[in-house]
């Protein structure tokens, strides 16, 4: 049985690949690596995995990566205060800071892909799961959680930061 888009419609089918015991289905000129269960896109992948969050997280102006609370849970901080963490165990999800207006909206738009924040204020807190949401919102929801932390810097914390930007430049 291979589970397809209800919209998709097959062209071609190629014969089973000896290695990988995989088919290969061409779908409007997209290839796609179908297997028992599954098919996969091949060429245009739009989901974001844990190490590809890290990084764009570490890309932020004066962020840092830690692990305060233990050995699975890593912690991305700008000047010492938190804007998301990914439980390392699961691997499958980054919970990320929000406005509480803009919070509800995003669960109820993208209903069991965007939650309440597990383990956090779940007004504040939206866990974000990796293989449901688009690369793109996901780069966006991790701007929105760094600004919305950034603007609530007091005088002297904004004023750190203005200096760790200077440097980087």
């Amino acid at each position: 049985m291979y589970l397809l888009k209800p919209q998709a419609k097959i062209q071609q089918i190629a014969h089973p690949h000896p290695k990988h015991r995989s088919h290969l289905l061409v779908h409007f000129g997209k290839t796609y690596s179908v297997y028992r269960y599954f098919c996969t896109q091949k060429h245009a992948r739009t989901d974001m995995n844990i190490e590809e969050a890290r990084l764009y997280c570490l890309t932020k102006d004066a962020s840092e990566e830690c692990f305060p609370f233990d050995d699975t849970t890593l912690v991305f901080k700008v000047c010492g205060k938190m804007f998301a963490y990914i439980d390392m165990e699961k691997g499958d999800s980054i919970n990320l800071k929000c406005d509480p207006d803009y919070a509800i909206e995003l669960r109820d738009a993208y209903y069991e892909r965007i939650i309440p924040g597990i383990h956090m204020n779940k007004k504040h807190w939206n866990t974000c799961y990796f293989t449901r949401l688009d690369n793109k919102l996901m780069k966006s929801l991790i701007d929105h959680s760094y600004e919305l932390v950034i603007r609530k810097f007091d005088r002297k914390t904004k004023e750190a930061y203005e200096h760790i930007r200077q440097e980087k430049q």
